[in-house]
């Protein structure tokens, strides 16, 4: 694994994390998920807390690496780290 995978993996997991935990999503896919989730009490908990949500969103990605799934992952890697830069620049 080189260093713009190990990138890519990490905001791929965080942008997702945060999706299902923290916004509504496009066409309420947040929102539904995390309703979803709290017909069980473990994954209800899962999904109330990013960090939490994260170790498992980073194992099925590293998942979707091992079998080649890169591009797979971009997409999500590429709206994470917009998001942070509009963020970090909010802030200035």
């Amino acid at each position: 694994m080189n260093a713009i995978d190990l990138i890519i993996l990490i905001l791929a997991t965080w942008r997702i994390s945060h999706l299902f935990v923290e916004e509504e999503g496009f066409l309420g896919i947040g929102e539904r998920t995390r309703r979803l989730a709290n017909l069980w009490s473990v994954t209800s908990e899962m999904f109330s807390c990013v960090w939490c949500l994260s170790v498992w969103v980073g194992i099925l990605f590293t998942l979707v690496y091992a079998q080649g799934g890169i591009l797979l992952l971009l997409p999500f890697a590429l709206s994470g780290g917009a998001i942070l830069l509009h963020l970090a620049q909010s802030k200035v």
